[in-house]
């Protein structure tokens, strides 16, 4: 069956690719903003840049960074991962302060009874910036 998709024409399988999409539950996490870019700043990524720029500084080459793409970065805003422009493609956002709560949800409409593992825990702690 898969053989006969690829023999029809582009706008075809697009057609069918949107509604077979559209069938799925969609989902993912974002996190508090301002938690993520401390962390972000704390890691890997914030060890490079500490000798030449500040907290401050690196906030705003954070946002410049995701603003334009100049620079690409996978830790751009998050709601990028979500949306197709125009269009929310995501049947649910959960927010990783409210994990437990918002993945019960999303278990719940998957049918599945599992819990999620706080594998990485962060050393500093639950804080507030």
């Amino acid at each position: 069956m898969e053989c006969l998709y690829l023999t029809l024409p582009r706008h075809l399988r697009i057609e069918i690719g949107r509604k077979q999409f559209e069938t799925y539950f969609k989902f993912g996490f974002v996190r508090n903003l301002w938690d993520r870019v401390v962390s972000l700043y704390e890691r890997a990524e914030g060890l490079q840049f500490r000798n030449t720029m500040s907290f401050d500084e690196f906030v705003d080459w954070i946002q410049y960074s995701s603003s334009t793409c100049l620079y690409p970065t996978p830790h751009r805003h998050q709601l990028d991962w979500f949306v197709d422009p125009g269009n929310v493609l995501a049947d649910f956002i959960g927010k990783f302060e409210r994990l437990d709560e918002d993945w019960a949800f999303v278990a719940q409409k998957l049918g599945i009874a599992e819990r999620l593992l706080h594998r990485m825990a962060n050393p500093r702690g639950a804080t507030l910036h």
